[in-house]
């Protein structure tokens, strides 16, 4: 059965509160999402390892403070925490290191506080586009197993489900330049694959009335609780 195709805020807003809430994106590239965060009344501050990606937040939310660092080892007192989201990072976090991004998820958060984590399903036309580059199965699958095991972290699944999303890409260029700014360690490889990943842009996912192509990436998102 296929999955809904839904917008991600409109996932996120219906599956926890942020109003009033001391909120942390661990891995918040660019910024968007804090941006987003704020107008929904949250207190948000963005964690990334990456100086150039917490320049482009900085622009894009000038107002939230941004912190240097990486999931598995947070900056932040014990408890001090309403919320951490990953959103579409906690598969960035190193294979070995995703249960200690876990561990320390709970150990910052207040008592009932929340994890929220949406990530890409390694399924879809905008991950077999993608695969070529850089195959993230592995790891999409590993932040998984993580999630489950949670419990032994002080974390407990409260909800679970999925929904598909459209990425809409104007042109190959647009994308390419998208793959790089996520991943700027890319562009070797990237440059080795191209041909192929260009034929993929053409023949996978659907055209745009701009002469783009739209492509399906479906999500699962876990909402985990920290217990007493």
């Amino acid at each position: 059965m296929p999955l809904p195709v839904r917008r991600h805020t409109d996932v996120l807003r219906e599956t926890t509160a942020f109003r009033g809430r001391r909120a942390l994106e661990a891995g918040c590239g660019a910024g968007r999402l804090l941006a987003w965060l704020a107008r929904e009344g949250a207190a948000p501050i963005g964690l990334d390892p990456d100086p150039a990606q917490l320049a482009r937040a900085r622009a894009e939310a000038p107002a939230v403070p941004l912190v240097a660092g990486v999931g598995e080892a947070l900056p932040f007192a014990s408890g001090s925490l309403d919320l951490v989201l990953y959103f579409n990072s906690l598969h960035h976090v190193p294979l070995a290191r995703q249960w200690q991004a876990l561990v320390e998820a709970a150990r910052v958060l207040a008592s009932g506080g929340e994890l929220l984590v949406v990530e890409p399903l390694p399924e879809g036309d905008y991950f077999a586009l993608l695969q070529p580059l850089e195959d993230e199965t592995e790891a999409r699958r590993e932040a998984f197993r993580a999630l489950h095991a949670a419990g032994a972290s002080g974390l407990r699944l409260v909800q679970e489900g999925c929904y598909d999303t459209r990425i809409a890409e104007p042109s190959w260029a647009a994308t390419r330049a998208r793959f790089l700014t996520a991943n700027p360690a890319r562009a070797e490889a990237l440059a080795q694959v191209e041909p192929e990943l260009e034929r993929l842009f053409a023949s996978l996912g659907e055209p745009t009335p701009d002469g783009g192509r739209a492509f399906s990436q479906p999500m699962r998102f876990d909402l985990l609780r920290r217990l007493p």
